[in-house]
């Protein structure tokens, strides 16, 4: 269980970054020190819940704290499996590096940075090929992002996650029923969720 959980947490940030876009408008220039490739070092998580435990299916019932444990440890021991890392390729197009079924994978995307948060357009062709589905629009979502000398973070919020359960449903993806009863415990869980981030520091 706490591999599927993992992996749906995982599946949805490499949905985060692979589906956003962002205003072609800003023509503001792209900080140097974004430069490079960035590869995974360790899971982003902040979460606060409006009750005192969590009721999970399949699961003992678990406080906020133990559940922030558990998905930093997980993240930080599975996230790399699949979401590896970001290249910034020139001041406007970059590269997400993932692995999919254990093999590198390469998505191509122009980007955009708006004060704290970056926009991501990914080729629309390419993520088509990837899923095996035509990607008639992808909806607008952007990462905010914390920049270090060293560390890039990126993470979604509450809404953005909430958008993303949604995306994933309507890709009517092949999920088993476990995957199915994870996405609505998430989403039962969301809803008495006060503050949630989620995802991932890098580093180069």
């Amino acid at each position: 269980m706490k591999n599927k959980l993992m992996y749906l947490v995982a599946v949805l940030f490499a949905a985060c970054v692979s589906f956003s876009s962002c205003n072609d408008d800003d023509d503001d220039d792209i900080p140097a020190e974004f430069s490079g490739t960035w590869k995974f070092d360790k899971t982003h998580f902040v979460f606060d819940y409006s009750e005192e435990s969590i009721s999970i299916p399949g699961m003992d019932p678990m406080t906020p704290e133990e559940i922030t444990n558990m998905v930093i440890d997980l993240g930080n021991e599975k996230m790399g499996e699949y979401f590896t890392g970001i290249r910034f390729d020139s001041k406007k197009e970059l590269t997400v590096l993932m692995k999919i079924d254990g093999a590198s994978k390469e998505l191509s995307a122009t980007y955009v940075v708006q004060k704290s948060t970056i926009n991501v357009t990914l080729n629309k062709d390419e993520l088509s090929a990837l899923v095996g589905k035509d990607i008639a629009m992808m909806p607008a979502i952007s990462l905010k992002y914390e920049i270090g000398t060293a560390a890039l973070t990126l993470y979604i919020d509450k809404t953005y996650i909430q958008t993303l359960l949604s995306l994933v449903k309507g890709l009517n993806l092949d999920l088993s029923m476990e995957e199915q009863l994870i996405l609505t415990a998430v989403e039962t869980i969301l809803n008495k969720t006060t503050t949630l981030e989620i995802g991932a520091t890098l580093k180069r």
